[in-house]
C-alpha cells in the first residue's frame, strides 16, 4: 500500500512510500525509481522502533556522548515530537510539535537555526499549518497551561499530512510533562 506522500519543493514529482519501501516519481506517474540512498541524516533509534514519528524511542544523556564520538557522527541531537492539539484563538487546531536540543556551539546555518530553533516561549508555523489555520506571527498557541507566541511562518517541507509547529526544548519538556530524554513522564 501507499503512504506519506510528500511532493518536491518545485511540484515536478512526489516522493512516497510503498512496501515499506521509499519511491519518487513525476506527477504523471512517469519515471518512478525506488529510493535506497538518502542523501540526508542518520537516526539512530532504539531496537524496534520503526517510525521515529509515531513512537517513542528513549535514549539516556549519558549515552549521547559515546553516539557522538562514532567516526562520521556530526552531532547527537535529542528530538522531541508528539502530534498535539492545541488552542488556537477560538478554534482547535492539530499538529505535530518539534523540538530540537541543538548546542548552542554547533556549527550549523544561521538559516537552519532560523527555521527549526524558536527562542524560550516561541514557536515557528508551516507554511502550511498557518494557512489552514489562519494563525500567524504574533498569534498566541495554547497546549494545556503552557501558551507560546508565533514567532514567524517558514516552508518546513512540502509534506501536505503532516504540519509542524517547531518550539524550544524546555517549552516541549514542559508541554509534553518529560523532564529530560530517559525519564519517564506523565502528560497532563
Amino acid at each position: 500500500y501507499v503512504y506519506g506522500i510528500s511532493l518536491s519543493p518545485e511540484g515536478a514529482r512526489v516522493a512516497f512510500h510503498a512496501n515499506y519501501q521509499i519511491h519518487t516519481m513525476n506527477l504523471d506517474g512517469t519515471g518512478r525509481v525506488q529510493v535506497s540512498q538518502l542523501p540526508g541524516q542518520l537516526w539512530v533509534i532504539q531496537r524496534g522502533t520503526s517510525d521515529p514519528f509515531h513512537s517513542v524511542s528513549l535514549v539516556e544523556r549519558s549515552k549521547l556522548e559515546a553516539m557522538a564520538s562514532v567516526p562520521g557522527v556530526a552531532a547527537v541531537v535529542p528530538v522531541l515530537s508528539r502530534q498535539m492539539t492545541f488552542a488556537a484563538g477560538d478554534t482547535e487546531a492539530s499538529a505535530r510539535l518539534m523540538a530540537l536540543d541543538v548546542p548552542e556551539d554547533l556549527a550549523m546555518s544561521g538559516d537552519l537555526r532560523e527555521r527549526y530553533l524558536p527562542p524560550p516561549g516561541k514557536a515557528i508555523l508551516d507554511k502550511i499549518l498557518s494557512r489552514k489555520t489562519g494563525l500567524g506571527a504574533g498569534d498566541s498557541l495554547s497546549f494545556g497551561a503552557q501558551s507560546l507566541t508565533v514567532e514567524r511562518v517558514v516552508l518546513s517541507g512540502t509534506e501536505v499530512l503532516a504540519q509542524f509547529v517547531f518550539v524550544d526544548f524546555q517549552d516541549a519538556q514542559r508541554i509534553f510533562g518529560e523532564f529530560s530524554p530517559g525519564e519517564l513522564g506523565i502528560t497532563p
